[in-house]
């Protein structure tokens, strides 16, 4: 039984490991706020949003 428990654990260890759990993910966050910025920042640029859309939506980035 103590044995079963002790492969459970590694088990679990090893899932979480190979789900990136213990990973990369606070990198992967600041990454896609800097796209979606590039592309409020493109969408002003051509006129589709206006200014204080743009305004509205970067504060809310931040």
């Amino acid at each position: 039984m103590m044995g079963f428990g002790i492969i459970g654990i590694l088990l679990i260890v090893f899932v979480l490991y190979k789900t990136d759990v213990f990973g990369k993910k606070g990198a992967t966050y600041i990454e896609e706020d800097d796209d979606v910025l590039e592309m409020i920042k493109k969408r002003y640029a051509r006129g589709e949003i206006t200014r204080e859309e743009f305004d509205s939506m970067k504060r809310n980035l931040s």
